[in-house]
């Protein structure tokens, strides 16, 4: 459990119902609508909690507001007589309306303004090129910018009509710099320069996007490892090597089922500066090479 992020979520919550309450002991249509919305919650927390996917929990929530903020306007009497309620009441009906008018309406064009950087960025994360037969190789992306963006590209390579890599395969976030050892013909150690293999270079400072990528990662591997830990993905074996304070890995080995010399795989690392895909020159046995992230 995170306090921060317990007051962040919590205080709000019992901020809000020590509003609503009242009202819902009053009005069976704001009851009607809180348990709409509480219901719809159920298999949205099933799912990443993207805007998209509460949208039925925003039907619930936007009645309960509209009932409640209309509540105050044609029937105060049914509120508490408190000074100190009617002032809160008020306040948040002013901030509710703000937030989903005006505020809503700021947020669209922001969001819009913002967006094509961010998509520009998102294609480059997703050009992995069109090699020649490249139908029947294997991907090997050592350290994609996004873990979750990379499975757009097969839609994104069936949009624009190319052939798809026979496999795609990520092995670390490419958030931080880290060094890649050859330990035999078969196999790759991977030593993160920061605290895991999901955390941020400690030069990136205290407000950066790139947070929001990092944070996209880690929800990846929120499920927990083990020291020692094996996971066999199809002619791949990983095993956790060491783990930080966090349980998160810090060093890790990737064991193929072919020499990684193989014509069969197409080795690739991203070019934070160049924003970019580059053939990654695999080491030979015993030899090692770093990889750099965001931040030289």
């Amino acid at each position: 459990m995170q306090p921060e992020a317990t007051a962040l979520y919590c205080v709000p919550l019992v901020a809000a119902l020590a509003v609503f309450v009242p009202w819902l002991r009053r009005d069976k249509i704001a009851v009607f609508w809180l348990a709409a919305m509480l219901l719809a919650a159920i298999p949205a927390a099933t799912v990443v909690p993207l805007s998209k996917n509460l949208g039925f929990v925003a039907v619930g929530a936007y009645g309960l507001i509209a009932s409640f903020v209309a509540g105050l306007f044609s029937r105060p009497r049914w509120l508490p007589r408190s000074l100190t309620y009617r002032i809160l009441a008020w306040a948040t009906a002013a901030l509710l309306l703000l937030a989903h008018g005006p505020g809503a309406v700021a947020g669209r064009l922001l969001v819009t303004s913002n967006l094509r950087p961010s998509l520009q960025y998102l294609n480059r994360a997703l050009d992995i090129g069109n090699p020649p037969g490249l139908e029947n190789k294997d991907v090997l992306i050592v350290n994609p910018p996004s873990m979750l963006g990379l499975a757009y590209v097969p839609f994104a390579k069936a949009y624009a009509h190319q052939p798809l890599p026979r496999t795609l395969r990520a092995l670390v976030p490419g958030c931080t710099s880290f060094e890649v050892e050859r330990s035999d013909e078969k196999t790759l150690v991977i030593q993160s320069k920061a605290s895991n293999i999901f955390a941020c270079d400690d030069d990136v400072g205290p407000v950066d996007k790139l947070y929001a990528v990092r944070y996209s990662n880690v929800f990846l591997g929120e499920l927990g490892f083990t020291k020692g830990e094996r996971l066999e993905r199809g002619g791949l074996v990983v095993e956790i090597l060491d783990l930080d304070a966090a349980k998160l890995p810090s060093r890790v080995a990737f064991r193929f089922n072919a020499s990684l010399d193989s014509p069969t795989f197409h080795w690739l690392q991203f070019n934070c500066e160049a924003r970019s895909y580059e053939p990654f020159p695999v080491p030979a046995v015993g030899q090692r090479v770093t990889v750099f992230g965001p931040v030289r």
